[in-house]
């Protein structure tokens, strides 16, 4: 990233409620071959801030706003 720069990352996790709908489709996408992978580390290793909101999917897709720190 460029020093004012903002990267915008679409990811899907586990719903935090559990709901049944979300869970069946990050269930889905795992079957299709996709491996759900630390992204909150990755991104502190790479010395970014981020802001993580929950947008659709039942509570399993989230919108990663990421900064350079």
């Amino acid at each position: 990233l460029k020093p004012d720069g903002v990267l915008l990352l679409l990811d899907y996790d586990y719903p935090p409620d559990s709901n049944v709908l979300g869970f069946g489709f990050v269930r889905l996408i795992e079957k299709c071959g996709d491996i759900i992978k630390n992204i909150e580390q990755l991104l502190h290793d790479r010395n970014c801030s981020y802001q993580r909101k929950l947008i659709s999917g039942f509570g399993s897709i989230q919108l990663f706003i990421i900064r350079k720190k």
